[in-house]
């Protein structure tokens, strides 16, 4: 497969909540686990924003490339999916010269179930640097 999966996050620029269109594709690796002789799986992802739109009808072209870095650092999850969770860092550099690093957390909570099915709800929270 060429790129990863399409959804509606592709359509839609996350920095400046507008329309737009972008490409990814996400290479899982081992090889910080082998080298460290640890549990460090890592992914690396390189991706395309093509541009976004500017009002209904005009479509700004500004192509920005990006290659990013992530590897968990620490399984805080519990038992299944319904305990998820990990430490993470996160590292990219894009080609209009924006350089980001730093830390993500993200853990799923079991919620106490009152109707029934049980229910989750997540927690999340970063850290990052801007250049």
């Amino acid at each position: 497969v060429l790129y990863d999966r399409i959804d509606a996050l592709n359509f839609l620029d996350t920095e400046t909540w507008r329309p737009g269109f972008k490409l990814g594709k996400s290479i899982k690796s081992d090889v910080l686990s082998n080298v460290f002789d640890a549990d460090l799986p890592a992914k690396v992802s390189f991706s395309a924003k093509f541009g976004t739109m500017q009002g209904l009808k005009k479509f700004v072209w500004d192509p920005v490339g990006k290659a990013a870095l992530t590897v968990r650092l620490l399984d805080i999850g519990g038992n299944g999916k319904s305990e998820a969770g990990a430490l993470r860092f996160r590292a990219s550099i894009k080609t209009n010269k924006v350089r980001e690093h730093g830390f993500e957390l993200d853990r799923v909570v079991p919620l106490p179930s009152f109707l029934g099915s049980p229910k989750t709800t997540r927690i999340y929270g970063n850290m990052v640097y801007k250049t």
